[in-house]
């Protein structure tokens, strides 16, 4: 099996979109598209349904995620071990849910790696359910997440909390309005879909994401609400490009970073927490 493809289909699942799914593999989209059937050819099985403005995996394709994940972690694993194996340098693996990605590893990963250059860093992006099972893997060192896993084996820390604002491409004066302008389904975890559900009772996401850069930028070009991290639309509340919607809770969700109690790495691990708490 080429691990290409198997790359290609993670990217597609993470995005829920071909087009974005191409620009950050640096493809066309015509590429992906062949890369997504030769899959499917290969497995003789659709891996996709498109819905409307909507991809969603198909029950085949859900059960071939998992599988996808660890067959691309262990060879990474493997490649980096073997490839980097006269290079004194000690490896560390940070995992984060998509949605947190933006917000606490894309601008601390520079820092942490100056202040610590001897690490070779790994970083990647994955659902809390996968998270959970690399901690207990020994293949992620630390991961970000809302929701905590309810593991013995597994401690964390909170390192922060987010504000989420409703944010529209215009003006709503109420949840009608809101269902009209299409509202996209963030993913905060399990805490905040509960919070929210009375709120947005009877309203249909036109789209469903675990990506805020995703729906951020749907709704910057072309229209729609979302509920985001406040620290990130700001300077578009600021410049007018979004409004936050009248009348609407504001809902925070904790951080925590998650890792063995029993990790081999405690040492860095100490050294890094700090880093993406701010401290």
């Amino acid at each position: 099996m080429d691990t290409e493809l198997l790359k290609t289909f993670l990217e597609v699942c993470k995005t829920r979109h071909f087009g974005q799914a191409a620009e950050n593999l640096y493809l066309t989209q015509a590429a992906v598209s062949s890369r997504i059937r030769q899959l499917e050819t290969r497995l003789g099985v659709g891996l996709f349904s498109r819905q409307r403005n909507n991809i969603k995996l198909t029950p085949a394709g859900e059960r071939l995620l998992p599988h996808a994940q660890m067959v691309l972690n262990a060879w990474l694993k493997a490649y980096q071990e073997v490839a980097v194996s006269g290079v004194e340098q000690e490896q560390f693996a940070l995992a984060a849910s998509p949605d947190l990605w933006d917000l606490l590893l894309h601008d601390n990963l520079p820092l942490i790696k100056q202040r610590y250059p001897q690490l070779m860093l790994r970083a990647e992006m994955h659902s809390q359910p996968l998270m959970a099972r690399q901690l207990l893997e020994h293949a992620a060192d630390i991961a970000l997440m809302c929701d905590v896993p309810k593991v013995d084996e597994l401690m964390s820390e909170k390192i922060t909390e987010l504000n989420l604002l409703l944010v529209s491409s215009q003006p709503v004066a109420d949840t009608a309005a809101l269902s009209e302008l299409g509202y996209i389904a963030v993913d905060w975890g399990v805490t905040q879909r509960a919070q929210s559900s009375e709120w947005l009772a009877g309203i249909v996401p036109v789209l469903q994401t675990n990506m805020a850069r995703v729906a951020l930028e749907q709704i910057l070009k072309n229209q729609g609400a979302a509920y985001l991290p406040a620290a990130m639309v700001a300077e578009y509340i600021a410049s007018g490009r979004l409004c936050r919607v009248a009348d609407a809770p504001v809902f925070s969700r904790a951080v925590f970073v998650c890792y063995r109690r029993d990790a081999e790495k405690k040492h860095w691990i100490e050294k890094i927490v700090p880093l993406l708490k701010g401290v």
